[in-house]
């Protein structure tokens, strides 16, 4: 239950040494078991293989593992054509390296571009906020109800845009927008946010 039997005789005797109330933990956090090495069916070409599979579907909606096999294969035979077809990873093994190497990628394809770009471009995962305005978050959702155009318009769908500054933790704008919201939607979002709101009585200085 344990995978004893895949450890090494050193490994086997350093786990004698241990105490038996600490022999489970010393397992289950990693400190007496091997790492496992890389697997032997990643040569080098499969691995510049698969990254250009996965370049090649982040321009693409989001496509099904056995696709991402199909264009492994495609790829390894025009690039490497001396290359044993044989020796091409299973769909199996590719969704396993896919799910060690760039994660669950359970998220839609155009936040997937966004983040791979902000990784090219050397954006780290954490960002420090020093003043209101500097960097402001956009979501958008659908909203539960159904509103109306006018008093006796049909009620239809809209989507909520919200955008929330990171330094004050305040909403500065947002919209409704009927059906699905566009980039011009968005767009205008932010042009709300960069105008300034009329001063009103009794604001002081900190508010302008």
């Amino acid at each position: 239950m344990l995978g004893l039997a895949g450890l090494g005789l050193r490994t086997l005797q350093g786990l004698s040494t241990v105490a038996p109330q600490d022999l489970l933990a010393a397992c289950a956090d990693g400190r007496w078991t091997r790492r496992r090495g890389p697997r032997r069916s990643i040569t080098p070409e499969i691995r510049e293989a698969v990254f250009a599979v996965r370049k090649e579907c982040q321009g693409r909606s989001r496509i099904s593992m056995s696709a991402k096999h199909r264009l492994l294969h495609q790829y390894v035979a025009e690039r490497f054509p001396d290359f044993p077809t044989e020796k091409v990873p299973c769909r199996d093994t590719l969704a396993a390296v896919w799910q060690e190497w760039f994660g669950p990628q359970g998220g839609r394809q155009r936040y997937l571009r966004s983040a791979a770009a902000a990784e090219e471009a050397g954006v780290q995962g954490r960002v420090v906020v020093h003043r209101p305005g500097e960097v402001l978050a956009l979501d958008s959702t659908p909203l539960p109800v159904k509103l109306r155009e006018s008093v006796f318009g049909e009620p239809v769908s809209a989507t909520l845009t919200l955008g929330l500054d990171l330094f004050t933790h305040s909403a500065p704008a947002f919209r409704l927008t009927p059906q699905a919201d566009q980039s011009v939607d968005v767009a205008m979002l932010l042009r709300d946010v960069m105008l300034p709101l009329p001063m009103r009585p009794g604001w002081g200085e900190e508010m302008a």
